[in-house]
């Protein structure tokens, strides 16, 4: 990151351009690394529904999706304690202390205001800004907005417009009332600083059930009626993928925080209008990725942080199992959020290609196993491997270094990381330079201990309600999250397709 903190260019974005497929209009964005700021979303855009990998799909395309840099993005500046929910938020007079501007330091001008200056347009059919016409290809005196995730990160709501710093607590509402839901519903419900105070659920019976579990919570079927509600300070999701935007964006405009399970949205159109959208309100849009929160992939990351791997050049991503198959999206738009937010988490670099191969074996045009590869910037390759038809359950994360290597077990039964250490003779110390195989000197295993901590879940769920109560950017924040989304989208659009349903 340091290497790009310093770079004071302006004007930069990144685009995915798809080789072999045809030009993408001028409101095409690319998938940058997790950590870099987003341009603003066009406001000439349209969301479109979608669902993810169900009917008819373009003809397959054979070759990789190219994300490529188009310029470099001015950074704005960034509290380092943002990142880490192991540690408690800033307090709010340093937060106001670091958005002063500084007089004559060398970060003045990421602090202060400037005079907008013209940015790109992005050809023909690209949206204008306020006041000027942009010609095909040529500049655009639209002004140039600030990038999204410093701006959900820094921008603070008045307290008389927030009710949540006078109670003290956060009050939340769950909806969503099946498998994952009634896991969010025990969790929300035992946190110190949250109160459940709504249920929503399109059956009956679940608001019942519920609300027999939690008293002081009133149910009902009436989204609507629920966002209307004054003792509602925060809505959680546990809804399908394909109603994430609809319903995430109505609870940001009636003034909620937002939880939401992964992904974001099922494009990078509607992924972009939420974080606008959290960014207007002033509100917390967060996204579940709760493998981040796991005290074990944390461990992971300050061992790769600190070199104890060597340099990285491989990580390997299995996440297999029977059960929970979606109708509504594949298994690439439900569980490889879950590995692309551990992928960019642990090696945060830009994806520069990608490359996706699907199956559809148990519904027409819905892949339910897939092989993605993807190559990262300084040489670095990802391998992931989903299925939701395999006789052994795994979600196992596997690095590959120089000096040694990392695997990762996530399925709760069989948590745990184990190190291993290792060495290649290539001295050719017998002199016999053309014998078929290089010896391998050493290989050794060792299972590291990390202190037990809450499950992973509750972590996120605290770190939601603190970054609510400090009005402070999350890890997993809407922003941040909207990274994983254009991967996903971008290798989607090269993906091939094989398989064949029953």
């Amino acid at each position: 990151m340091a290497h790009r903190t310093g770079d004071r260019r302006p004007g930069a974005r990144l685009r995915v351009r798809s080789q072999g497929l045809p030009a993408r209009s001028a409101g095409g964005r690319a998938a940058p690394a997790r950590h870099e700021p987003l341009p603003a979303r066009s406001a000439g855009r349209r969301a479109v529904a979608r669902r993810r990998g169900v009917g008819e799909r373009p003809p397959p395309q054979l070759r990789a999706v190219a994300l490529r840099a188009l310029a470099h993005l001015r950074r704005a500046a960034r509290s380092p304690r943002a990142a880490d929910p192991g540690q408690a938020s800033a307090p709010r007079a340093r937060l106001r202390t670091c958005a002063r501007p500084r007089a004559g330091g060398p970060d003045r001008g990421h602090a202060a205001r400037r005079p907008r200056r013209p940015r790109v347009a992005g050809g023909p059919g690209a949206s204008t800004g306020r006041g000027a016409g942009c010609g095909g290809g040529g500049l655009c005196d639209r002004p140039r907005r600030r990038a999204l995730a410093a701006r959900a990160g820094a921008r603070r709501v008045p307290r008389a417009e927030d009710p949540v710093r006078a109670a003290g607590r956060v009050n939340v509402a769950v909806v969503g009332l099946g498998y994952w839901g009634t896991n969010l519903l025990r969790t929300f419900g035992a946190l110190p600083a949250a109160r459940v105070t709504g249920l929503c659920d399109l059956v009956p019976e679940h608001v019942g059930r519920s609300a027999e579990q939690h008293p002081g919570a009133r149910g009902t079927t009436d989204y609507a009626e629920l966002l209307g509600r004054a003792d509602v300070d925060a809505v959680v999701l546990a809804t399908p993928p394909s109603r994430h935007h609809a319903m995430a964006l109505a609870a940001l405009r009636a003034g909620k925080h937002v939880w939401v399970e992964k992904p974001l949205a099922l494009s990078v159109t509607d992924g972009r209008e939420l974080v606008e959208a959290a960014r207007q309100a002033g509100r917390v849009l967060f996204v579940d990725e709760t493998f981040l929160y796991d005290p074990l992939v944390r461990e992971m990351k300050r061992i790769i942080d600190r070199g104890g791997l060597g340099e990285v050049c491989h990580l390997s991503f299995e996440r297999l199992g029977m059960g929970r198959i979606k109708r509504d999206s594949n298994v690439w738009w439900n569980s490889a959020p879950h590995d692309l937010s551990i992928l960019l988490y642990l090696v945060p670099r830009r994806v520069l290609r990608a490359r996706l191969h699907e199956h559809c074996y148990l519904q027409p045009g819905i892949a339910d196993m897939v092989v993605g590869d993807l190559e990262l910037e300084g040489g670095v390759s990802a391998h992931i491997y989903l299925s939701w038809l395999h006789p052994e359950k795994t979600a196992k994360v596997t690095v590959i270094g120089r000096e040694r290597m990392l695997s990762y077990e996530g399925r709760f039964e069989k948590r745990g990381i184990t190190l291993f250490d290792y060495a290649i003779d290539r001295s050719m110390g017998n002199g016999d330079a053309t014998a078929p195989v290089i010896p391998v000197s050493h290989f050794a295993a060792r299972r590291l201990e990390v202190p037990a901590a809450a499950e992973p879940l509750a972590l996120a769920a605290e770190h939601f309600v603190e970054s609510v109560r400090s009005d402070t950017e999350p890890l997993t924040s809407g922003a941040r999250s909207l990274r994983v989304v254009e991967v996903l989208e971008a290798a989607e659009h090269a993906a091939t397709r094989g398989g064949r349903a029953s």
